[in-house]
C-alpha cells in the first residue's frame, strides 16, 4: 500500500513558479519532463544538476527519444537552461518563450482547413499571396506584386532553410519553427540587413555562438535576432 511521507524526500518549489508552469502552454510530455527536472534538482535541494534524457524517461515512463525531444523544446523556449552546474529551471519565467511549432507562412481565409499554397479571395475570386497577404486588384497591380513577393519570399525562405540546415547539423534533430512568429523575425531582419549578412552571421551563430547562446543553450531564431549586434561585433573582431 502506497504511503508517501515528506520525511522520505520532497520537492520544494515556489508557488509563484508552480503557477507560472500551470499557466504556460505545454504538451503533456513537456510538462512531465519539466516536472522530472524539478524533481531531480529541487528534489535534491539544488538549482541545477546533470539530468539525462534516460533519467527523465525513467521517471516519466516515456521513451528516451521522446524525452530528449521534449527537453530540447523546453531548452529552446528558455524554460530549462544549461549552466555550469547542469540543467535547471529558468526561474525568471518572464524570459520563457512562446511555443515553437512548425507551420506554413501561408495566409488562410474563410473557415476551411489549413492549406499549403494560395487561398482564394471569397469576394473577388483572386488568389492571395501567402507570404505577403496581398488583397490588391489582380488586374491592376498583380505584375508588380509578384516581383516583390518573389524576391521577398526567396530571401525569407532561404534564411529559414539555412536555419533548419544549421540547427539539424549541430543537434542532429530538426528544429520546430513557427511560420508566423519565426517568419516575422526573419522578415524583420531582412528589412534592415542584407540577406548575405544575415546568412553569414547565422552560420557564425551556430559555429561559434555568443556567450549567451552557449551558456543558455539558446539557438532559436528569437535568440539569433536578440544577439545580432553581438554577432556583428564578433564579425568585426574576426571572432566568427
Amino acid at each position: 500500500m502506497a504511503s508517501p511521507q515528506l520525511e522520505n524526500g520532497h520537492t520544494r518549489i515556489a508557488n509563484e513558479l508552480l503557477e507560472a508552469i500551470l499557466r504556460t502552454p505545454l504538451s503533456s510530455r513537456e510538462q512531465k519532463c519539466l516536472l522530472a527536472v524539478a524533481r531531480e534538482t529541487y528534489g535534491w535541494s539544488c538549482k541545477a544538476k546533470t539530468v539525462t534524457a534516460y533519467r527523465v524517461a525513467t521517471l516519466t515512463g516515456m521513451q528516451r527519444t521522446q524525452a530528449a525531444r521534449a527537453l530540447r523544446i523546453l531548452k529552446q523556449r528558455n524554460i530549462l537552461v544549461n549552466g555550469s552546474e547542469g540543467l535547471g529551471l529558468q526561474k525568471n519565467y518572464d524570459e520563457w518563450l512562446r511555443p515553437v511549432r512548425f507551420k506554413t507562412d501561408r495566409v488562410q481565409t474563410g473557415t476551411g482547413p489549413n492549406q499549403i499554397g494560395s487561398e482564394s479571395n471569397p469576394k473577388t475570386g483572386s488568389k492571395l499571396d501567402g507570404a505577403i497577404g496581398s488583397r490588391s486588384d489582380p488586374h491592376k497591380e498583380r505584375k508588380q506584386e509578384n516581383k516583390t513577393t518573389d524576391a521577398g519570399t526567396s530571401a525569407h525562405q532561404t534564411v529559414l532553410r539555412e536555419f533548419d540546415r544549421l540547427f539539424t547539423g549541430r543537434f542532429s534533430a530538426r528544429p520546430d519553427i513557427v511560420g508566423g512568429r519565426d517568419g516575422a523575425i526573419v522578415r524583420d531582419l531582412l528589412r534592415t540587413h542584407p540577406v548575405d549578412q544575415v546568412l553569414e552571421l547565422l552560420g557564425g551563430f551556430f559555429r561559434v555562438g555568443t556567450r549567451f547562446s552557449r551558456e543558455r543553450g539558446a539557438y532559436s531564431l528569437a535568440a539569433f535576432k536578440g544577439q545580432y549586434n553581438d554577432l556583428l561585433v564578433m564579425k568585426f573582431r574576426g571572432e566568427l
